[in-house]
């Protein structure tokens, strides 16, 4: 039987979200300019999620998922317009010519040889939305806290978003799909998680603006 490359079934699926049937829930502390501690739901196989880096001892010690558990890491370099692996085998040379704020605070694909909690921490500073760089083509993003209940446009910037994907599973956990974002909010599920999205030219994100609520005086007696 023919095998499908890795390459084309990592390429051909472009990002996820609450799609996946989620028990756990996934969670990103932290951030706000230094490192998030993650905790993810993961299935047995390919999984879309915050940038993970082990060999630099990036995963918890009570995660169930553990450094022997991942067989492959691969990052989506949208500069370069290819995938790099980064575990087991890191690119060192390709990498090298890379900025490791983009490429750690992105999404990557990893394979995990069994389901459970996956918790590590993402080792590089996670800065504003408004100073993160996406460049024209696909980019593998990360779901963090602050995009949660939002809609894309809400925070798209100065980004021209083309398409926006999120993948999941069928029910035999085998089979992944797409679906499209650009209309939808992102779940509280899909924190920690991926989403694939191309742009036409690069660009930032914008701030997401926090509603404060107003707190009047009393009124001055009449």
């Amino acid at each position: 039987m023919r095998k499908t490359p890795v390459k084309f079934i990592i390429f051909t699926a472009i990002i996820l979200i609450g799609l996946m049937v989620i028990i756990y829930a996934n969670s990103m502390t932290g951030g706000n300019d230094s490192p998030y501690n993650v905790e993810v739901s993961v299935i047995k196989g390919w999984n879309l999620i915050a940038g993970i880096y082990p060999a630099g001892g990036a995963i918890l010690k009570d995660s169930e998922i553990k450094a022997s558990d991942i067989k492959a890491i691969w990052y989506y370099a949208p500069t370069l317009k290819k995938y790099i692996q980064i575990h087991p085998n890191l690119d060192s040379d390709t990498m090298g010519t890379l900025e490791d704020d983009v490429v750690l605070t992105s999404a990557m694909w990893v394979y995990s040889d069994k389901a459970g909690v996956l918790k590590y921490s993402t080792i590089e500073d996670y800065m504003p939305l408004s100073f993160r760089k996406f460049y024209a083509g696909w980019n593998l993003v990360t779901v963090v806290p602050l995009m949660i209940e939002k809609n894309i446009n809400e925070f798209k910037g100065t980004c021209d978003i083309l398409k926006a994907k999120a993948y999941g599973y069928d029910n035999s956990g085998t089979t992944f799909y797409w679906n499209d974002l650009l209309d939808e909010k992102l779940p509280i599920e899909s924190v920690g998680i991926g989403m694939a999205i191309e742009i036409s030219k690069d660009c930032t994100f914008g701030e997401i603006n926090v509603s404060e609520e107003t707190i009047s005086p009393p009124s001055i007696p009449s």
